[in-house]
């Protein structure tokens, strides 16, 4: 889980998810494994991020302008922003 450590700048993003999902999403947030839906959101989103920004690197051509990202056991850095896992 995430602890977001340093203020990073949030912005309200409004999606439509299957009913499915919510209630998959709200199982999880009942067993305590995240502390809300919107975290566990994130969480998924980081990890997609995580996985294509990896591909991009190997994949695409070396000149072109990747951010720098960073992740270790307990922190990940976006470009120079470091914010610490729970």
């Amino acid at each position: 889980m995430v602890s977001w450590n340093q203020t990073p700048r949030f912005k309200i993003l409004t999606i439509n998810l299957p009913f499915e999902f919510i209630d998959l999403i709200e199982q999880m947030k009942k067993a305590n494994l995240v502390p809300s839906r919107s975290e566990y959101i994130r969480m998924a989103i980081w990890e997609k991020l995580s996985r294509d920004l990896e591909f991009m690197k190997v994949t695409l051509r070396a000149d072109m302008k990747m951010p720098d990202v960073y992740e270790s056991p307990t922190a990940f850095c976006i470009d120079g922003k470091v914010w610490q896992k729970q």
